[in-house]
């Protein structure tokens, strides 16, 4: 397809490099040709200079010929009329970021009032997904699948944890839950494990499991851990604000460090029950005073990577026990810190590419059985794919062990009508189910490519 990217800023060049590996003709637009030149060369892709919402760089784009714009410009009000511009002068679908706050009630309207195709929010999804692994602390991410009937969730094997030295047959004669483990990520290789796979401490092991299975699994494993009440967020930026939301509906107590004092008395105004505090908190001395030895968790939000990563390691290093999540936006930054023990990793360029590169996939079978879940793992080396099984499919009624699977393929379950279910060799895939499939494989796109060449 051909795909216009406007703003090439971090978000805009994750989105870029995303696609480009799928083989999609991209052109990019942004005000500083410096940035055009570096990732014109890095990506070999066409570039055009200019506002993107000028009518005279969009045609020079080829906007009128284009099936998809993206417009993720650091200016939401910008990228709004990028996309309505665009829908007038002919492209075939739109994609715009907007994160303020301002907007998040009435988005819905806005998106349907403009006719935009996709409306992405990487600070809402962040803060969202920082939730969710509160709320499990033990473990690394926490995603949904299947309207949150199906859970997906990654976590560090401990010392002598039950699992250490088992294999993954041996492991699940003894639970009776559906559970699956679908990845394992060991010395950053990625492996989809079968039954004699052996697990070892240190290995991160990413499960698939259904409500039902998840509590039993957590106690067997002895992963549950105590409800997480207390949390300081430093940096009080737009993810800070959305996550604190979040928390504060749950009556957990929120600690926010805001070094900006606008920046701070805006939040302050606008989450009255949280605690706003006006300092730097990557100063030792002031996280001690406000407490991060009793805190259970802590939230490294600023809009400097290193900074983060640094206060991390300082919680990691001087507070035992405690939940850290960092937010880390630049590539080479996240490469680097990879050795260490950071908790919890959060990547707004990634989590955005994710939503894109979704969409993208599904525009490419809008009439076979397209995806419309897709959450990467294992640092991106491992998909997990939820599709929507159309009439044709070539995988249907088969039963699974007769089923020709690639080998680099697992079928992880199954939603029948509201029933979720892991799949046995003599269970079928049937038109009008929701089927997640876990691959090694980049670039599906649809449920049919499962199968081997017959």
């Amino acid at each position: 397809m051909k795909i216009i990217i406007a703003g090439m800023g971090k978000i805009g060049s994750a989105i870029a490099e995303s696609l480009v590996t799928e083989g999609h003709d991209l052109v990019a637009i942004d005000t500083n040709p410096e940035i055009l030149v570096r990732i014109s060369e890095e990506l070999d892709i066409s570039s055009v200079a200019g506002s993107c919402t000028n009518s005279t760089v969009l045609e020079e784009a080829g906007v009128a010929e284009s099936d998809l714009l993206i417009a993720v410009t650091a200016n939401d009000e910008v990228n709004l009329l990028c996309g309505l511009l665009a829908k007038k002068m002919g492209v075939g679908s739109t994609i715009c970021r907007v994160r303020a706050p301002e907007y998040a009630s009435t988005i819905d309207t806005i998106k349907d009032d403009m006719g935009l195709s996709m409306v992405v929010n990487p600070e809402r999804e962040a803060a969202a997904e920082i939730s969710r692994i509160i709320e499990n602390p033990f473990a690394q991410n926490v995603e949904s699948f299947m309207n949150g009937r199906a859970k997906l969730m990654s976590f560090e094997i401990a010392q002598n944890s039950p699992m250490e030295g088992t294999t993954v047959a041996q492991l699940f004669s003894k639970i009776k839950a559906p559970v699956l483990v679908c990845a394992v990520e060991r010395d950053q290789e990625a492996h989809i494990p079968f039954g004699s796979f052996s697990f070892e401490a240190g290995d991160v092991v990413t499960v698939i499991c259904t409500e039902e299975g998840f509590g039993p699994f957590l106690s067997a494993m002895g992963l549950v851990s105590s409800k997480i009440k207390d949390v300081i967020v430093v940096g009080g930026g737009t993810t800070a604000y959305y996550l604190a939301d979040m928390l504060l509906k749950r009556k957990t107590n929120v600690s926010i460090i805001e070094k900006d004092p606008a920046r701070a008395q805006d939040i302050a105004l606008k989450l009255p029950k949280a605690d706003v505090i006006n300092a730097d908190g990557t100063d030792y001395n002031l996280l001690r005073e406000e407490g991060i030895d009793t805190a259970d968790a802590l939230c490294c939000l600023t809009g400097i990577d290193e900074e983060n990563v640094l206060t991390t390691l300082f919680a990691k290093t001087n507070c035992p026990g405690i939940k850290t999540i960092t937010k880390i936006n630049r590539s080479d930054i996240e490469r680097t810190a990879r050795p260490f023990d950071l908790g919890s990793v959060i990547s707004l360029r990634s989590l955005t590419a994710n939503q894109v590169l979704q969409y993208v996939r599904a525009m490419q079978n809008s009439i076979g059985s397209s995806v419309i879940t897709l959450h990467r793992i294992c640092q991106g080396k491992v998909e997990a794919l939820e599709f929507r099984v159309s009439p044709g499919s070539r995988v249907t009624g088969i039963p699974l062990e007769k089923l020709p699977i690639r080998s680099d393929i697992l079928i992880a379950c199954i939603n029948r009508g509201g029933r979720v279910f892991m799949p046995r060799g003599n269970d079928t895939i049937e038109e009008g189910d929701t089927v997640i499939i876990v691959t090694t494989v980049s670039g599906l796109s649809e449920l049919d490519d499962i199968r081997t060449e017959d």
